[in-house]
């Protein structure tokens, strides 16, 4: 059912479930088959998840499915639930890796890491006055993550082990460093 983008952005859901303050919140991610390049996550703040449905669902327009409740995928025909609980259940106990940063001696960015950082970061710049942005890579020139979380309920060090989180739990060796944040790219 989910497509790359939607997978990464569902990643990035969990990623924020993780954290502690979200734990006890109500949330729903939801799929519009119409536009799958943009799917919606909701977090309610400690309100009914009637109402945290309703509100997630009307955000992501008409037609728009629920594909998780909280931490559970209730879409029927999820594909890879197995691994995207699994994917779920380590960022819940990886939270506290430390942080890395890119550099360039180290290792290069692949041709594929390269282009999703220009597609996807570059591409949402615009969206910094409202949100925290980080882009993780892995040095094997795999993994690529980003994550999109709002200022008000963020600060740099979150949205840096979020992200690591998300890249570290699409490669074997949990070796991620954070390439980017905001404006600020960790390389020349």
């Amino acid at each position: 059912m989910l497509n790359d983008d939607q997978r990464d952005r569902y990643i990035e859901y969990l990623a924020a479930y993780s954290v502690e303050k979200y734990r006890n919140y109500h949330s729903a991610f939801t799929i519009n088959p119409d536009y799958p390049e943009s799917p919606g996550a909701y977090f309610g703040n400690r309100t009914s998840k009637k109402r945290t449905f309703a509100k997630a669902v009307s955000n992501c327009g008409p037609d728009c499915l629920i594909y998780a409740i909280d931490r559970k995928v209730v879409w029927k025909d999820a594909m890879d639930k197995a691994e995207l609980d699994e994917i779920a259940d380590n960022m819940a106990d990886g939270f506290d890796i430390e942080i890395k940063y890119f550099n360039e001696v180290e290792f290069e960015l692949s041709e594929k890491q390269r282009k999703r950082f220009e597609d996807q970061f570059i591409a949402q710049k615009a969206e910094l006055n409202r949100l925290n942005m980080a882009y993780a890579v892995s040095p094997d020139g795999e993994a690529a993550s980003m994550i999109r979380i709002n200022k008000k309920s963020s600060d740099q060090e979150l949205v840096e082990r979020m992200v690591l989180v998300q890249c570290n739990s699409l490669t074997e060796n949990n070796d991620c460093v954070v390439y980017a944040y905001n404006r600020t790219r960790y390389t020349d």
